[in-house]
Protein backbone atom coordinates (compact mmCIF):
# COMPACT_ATOMS: atom_id res chain seq x y z
CA UNK A 1 0.00 0.00 0.00
CA UNK A 2 1.59 3.19 -0.85
CA UNK A 3 1.42 6.38 1.03
CA UNK A 4 -0.95 8.23 -1.08
CA UNK A 5 -3.45 5.40 -0.35
CA UNK A 6 -3.32 5.63 3.50
CA UNK A 7 -6.25 7.76 4.51
CA UNK A 8 -4.17 9.72 7.09
CA UNK A 9 -1.47 11.02 4.78
CA UNK A 10 -4.10 12.62 2.92
CA UNK A 11 -5.87 14.50 5.99
CA UNK A 12 -5.25 17.91 6.20
CA UNK A 13 -5.29 19.10 10.04
CA UNK A 14 -6.20 21.70 12.22
CA UNK A 15 -2.53 23.02 13.87
CA UNK A 16 -3.08 22.78 17.28
CA UNK A 17 -0.29 25.82 18.02
CA UNK A 18 -2.07 28.40 15.66
CA UNK A 19 -5.55 26.83 14.67
CA UNK A 20 -5.06 27.04 10.88
CA UNK A 21 -5.83 23.96 8.74
CA UNK A 22 -2.89 23.79 7.39
CA UNK A 23 -0.48 20.36 8.82
CA UNK A 24 -0.22 17.82 5.84
CA UNK A 25 1.47 14.76 6.36
CA UNK A 26 4.57 15.44 4.82
CA UNK A 27 6.48 12.12 5.32
CA UNK A 28 5.28 8.09 5.65
CA UNK A 29 7.43 5.66 7.06
CA UNK A 30 6.62 1.84 6.32
CA UNK A 31 8.32 -0.75 9.31
CA UNK A 32 8.86 -3.73 8.49
CA UNK A 33 10.35 -6.73 10.99
CA UNK A 34 12.68 -8.62 9.28
CA UNK A 35 11.89 -7.36 5.85
CA UNK A 36 8.42 -9.54 6.12
CA UNK A 37 6.54 -8.74 9.10
CA UNK A 38 4.39 -5.44 9.02
CA UNK A 39 5.37 -3.31 11.76
CA UNK A 40 2.64 -0.29 11.15
CA UNK A 41 3.32 3.62 10.22
CA UNK A 42 4.98 6.24 11.71
CA UNK A 43 3.56 10.08 9.93
CA UNK A 44 5.27 13.05 10.18
CA UNK A 45 3.24 15.87 9.98
CA UNK A 46 3.96 19.77 9.56
CA UNK A 47 2.19 22.88 9.66
CA UNK A 48 2.65 24.86 6.11
CA UNK A 49 1.80 28.37 8.48
CA UNK A 50 3.58 27.91 11.99
CA UNK A 51 6.13 25.21 10.48
CA UNK A 52 5.33 23.00 13.90
CA UNK A 53 5.75 19.54 13.36
CA UNK A 54 4.68 16.29 15.30
CA UNK A 55 5.04 12.40 14.86
CA UNK A 56 2.23 9.71 15.08
CA UNK A 57 2.38 6.23 14.94
CA UNK A 58 -0.32 3.55 13.25
CA UNK A 59 -3.18 2.52 15.65
CA UNK A 60 -1.26 -0.95 15.30
CA UNK A 61 2.32 0.48 16.01
CA UNK A 62 0.87 2.02 18.70
CA UNK A 63 -1.33 -0.59 20.72
CA UNK A 64 2.18 -3.02 19.88
CA UNK A 65 4.65 -0.49 21.19
CA UNK A 66 1.96 0.43 24.56
CA UNK A 67 1.67 -2.74 25.22
CA UNK A 68 5.51 -3.62 24.96
CA UNK A 69 6.64 -0.82 26.80
CA UNK A 70 3.88 -1.75 29.39
CA UNK A 71 4.93 -5.31 29.84
CA UNK A 72 8.39 -4.48 29.96
CA UNK A 73 7.58 -1.99 32.97
CA UNK A 74 5.04 -4.32 34.66
CA UNK A 75 7.59 -7.21 34.64
CA UNK A 76 10.64 -5.08 35.83
CA UNK A 77 9.13 -3.19 38.85
CA UNK A 78 8.00 -6.07 40.74
CA UNK A 79 11.09 -7.97 39.86
CA UNK A 80 13.30 -5.06 40.77
CA UNK A 81 11.60 -4.60 44.13
CA UNK A 82 11.59 -8.46 45.12
CA UNK A 83 15.63 -8.19 44.20
CA UNK A 84 16.30 -4.87 46.36
CA UNK A 85 13.82 -5.78 49.39
CA UNK A 86 15.85 -9.66 49.46
CA UNK A 87 19.40 -7.66 49.27
CA UNK A 88 18.32 -5.78 51.83
CA UNK A 89 17.34 -8.36 54.38
CA UNK A 90 20.06 -10.20 53.55
CA UNK A 91 23.04 -7.56 54.61
CA UNK A 92 21.38 -4.14 54.60
CA UNK A 93 22.87 -1.36 52.23
CA UNK A 94 26.16 -3.84 51.65
CA UNK A 95 23.87 -6.51 50.14
CA UNK A 96 22.19 -4.21 48.14
CA UNK A 97 25.68 -3.19 46.72
CA UNK A 98 26.90 -6.88 46.51
CA UNK A 99 23.88 -8.20 44.18
CA UNK A 100 24.48 -4.97 41.87
CA UNK A 101 28.23 -5.78 41.87
CA UNK A 102 27.89 -9.18 41.64
CA UNK A 103 24.85 -8.78 38.87
CA UNK A 104 26.33 -5.82 36.81
CA UNK A 105 24.97 -6.75 33.28
CA UNK A 106 21.55 -7.39 34.95
CA UNK A 107 21.67 -3.86 36.57
CA UNK A 108 22.22 -2.55 33.60
CA UNK A 109 19.48 -4.40 31.56
CA UNK A 110 17.16 -3.60 34.73
CA UNK A 111 18.24 0.21 33.98
CA UNK A 112 17.71 -0.20 30.57
CA UNK A 113 14.55 -1.49 31.12
CA UNK A 114 12.70 0.77 33.65
CA UNK A 115 14.05 3.71 31.47
CA UNK A 116 12.87 2.40 27.84
CA UNK A 117 9.43 0.87 29.20
CA UNK A 118 7.86 3.85 30.09
CA UNK A 119 9.18 5.88 27.51
CA UNK A 120 7.98 3.43 24.93
CA UNK A 121 4.52 3.19 26.80
CA UNK A 122 4.40 7.12 26.74
CA UNK A 123 5.19 7.60 23.41
CA UNK A 124 2.49 5.19 21.99
CA UNK A 125 0.34 7.09 24.23
CA UNK A 126 1.42 10.14 22.81
CA UNK A 127 0.51 9.42 19.47
CA UNK A 128 -3.17 9.04 19.60
CA UNK A 129 -3.53 12.50 22.00
CA UNK A 130 -1.39 14.48 18.58
CA UNK A 131 -4.48 13.41 16.38
CA UNK A 132 -6.72 14.38 18.65
CA UNK A 133 -5.35 17.64 19.70
CA UNK A 134 -4.64 18.46 15.39
CA UNK A 135 -8.02 17.58 14.59
CA UNK A 136 -9.06 16.91 10.78
CA UNK A 137 -10.00 20.26 8.98
CA UNK A 138 -13.39 20.42 7.73
CA UNK A 139 -14.06 21.07 4.21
Amino acid sequence: MSAVELPRARELRTCAACGQPAVQCTQVTRHMLNGVVPNGYTYDHQCAACGRSFQTLSTWRAMKEGCLGLMVTLFLVPTVTAGVVGALRQGGAGGLWDLIRDNWVATLGVVFGLTFGPWLFFAAVRSPIELIRNPVARS
